[in-house]
């Protein structure tokens, strides 16, 4: 089996299957009898990780308010809904 090229004259005369390739990677997780809840997916991160997470989405969304409060109608007017604008 060789490099070949799927067109449409091909998919004609044979049956084309999507490739396979095994990366040999192997997750070893220990398991916990914990119950589940719909907090769950905090887990992964530890508080501190949440916080940097959370810093960082504020301070691209006020970059983007200082480069576009000039130009761009809808970020101006109160405050209030500056401060909507900066979290949307």
């Amino acid at each position: 089996v060789g490099d070949i090229a799927i067109v449409t004259n091909r998919t004609k005369i044979a049956d084309f299957s999507q490739p396979f390739a095994s990366s040999s990677l192997v997750i070893v997780a220990p398991i916990n009898s914990s119950k589940s809840n719909a907090w769950v997916f905090l887990k992964p991160f530890s508080a501190d990780m949440w916080c940097i997470i959370g810093a960082s989405f504020l301070m691209i969304g006020v970059v983007i308010w200082i480069l576009e409060h000039r130009v761009n109608d809808d970020f101006r007017g109160p405050p209030k809904r500056q401060v909507v604008t900066i979290f949307m």
